[in-house]
C-alpha cells in the first residue's frame, strides 16, 4: 500500500477472519483509521472523531479481555496517517465498511447458542460498532 492511501476495504475485511478475534480486528483497525482521520480534522471535528475512537478502543479492549487467546491470533492493521484532506472521504467510507462488516460478523455470531455474557458483550460490540458507523453516515447527532 503505498503512504496515505489506505486498500479497499475488501481486502482488510478478508484478512482479519471471522470470528472474536476478527471482530477485534476490525474495531481495532476501525479505531486507528478514526485517529488517522481525527489528526486530519479540524479541532471540533477533531474532538468528535477522538471519541468515536476511545469508544471502539474501549470495545476492542473488552474483546481482547474477554478473548485474550484468539486476539492475541488476530491480524492487527494500521493503516497508516491519510495522505492530505483529498484522502479523506475514501478514509471515511472505510470506516464505515469496516464497521458494517463488524455489524454483520456480531449478527453471524448471534446465530450461534451462546451464554448470557457472550450476548452482552456481543451486543455491546454491536452497540459501539452502529453508534460510531452513524457519526461517519449522519445516522446520529453522537
Amino acid at each position: 500500500m503505498s503512504p496515505g492511501k489506505w486498500p479497499a476495504p475488501r481486502r482488510v475485511v478478508e484478512q482479519v477472519g471471522l470470528g472474536w478475534g476478527g471482530l477485534w480486528s476490525l474495531l481495532h483497525t476501525a479505531e486507528l483509521a478514526v485517529a488517522a482521520l481525527a489528526l486530519m480534522s479540524p479541532p471540533e471535528e477533531s474532538l468528535r472523531l477522538r471519541l468515536v475512537g476511545d469508544q471502539l478502543r474501549a470495545t476492542a479492549q473488552s474483546l481482547a479481555t474477554d478473548y485474550p487467546a484468539q486476539v492475541a491470533a488476530a491480524v492487527a492493521i494500521d493503516l497508516g496517517p491519510t495522505a492530505d484532506r483529498s484522502h479523506v472521504p475514501a478514509a471515511c467510507d472505510m470506516v464505515v465498511q469496516l464497521l458494517s462488516a463488524v455489524l454483520r460478523d456480531c449478527n453471524d455470531l448471534f446465530g450461534y447458542d451462546l451464554d448470557i455474557g457472550d450476548n452482552a458483550l456481543l451486543a455491546r460490540v454491536d452497540s459501539a460498532a452502529r453508534d460510531a458507523r452513524d457519526v461517519f453516515i449522519g445516522g446520529s447527532d453522537s
